[in-house]
């Protein structure tokens, strides 16, 4: 029988997003890996987790800008 894996809840989510993406949102893990991202009219970067091999994609939004 083929091993089913729960999707994420609204809570999980939420969590993952308020910790700033900084563990897994699946097993808790801080080793990640992340390819380089696509930037554009939408953004995101592609993520797994090292530890339990779940992968997702991050969603990002420009939230303003500051001089350099």
């Amino acid at each position: 029988m083929a091993d089913k894996k729960k999707a994420l809840t609204t809570k999980q989510i939420k969590k993952y997003i308020k910790d700033g993406g900084g563990t897994c949102p699946y097993c808790g893990s801080s080793t990640l890996d992340g390819d380089s991202g696509e930037f554009g009219e939408n953004c995101s970067q592609e993520v797994s987790c090292v530890d339990c091999g779940r992968q997702w994609i991050d969603l990002y939004t420009l939230t303003g800008i500051m001089e350099a």
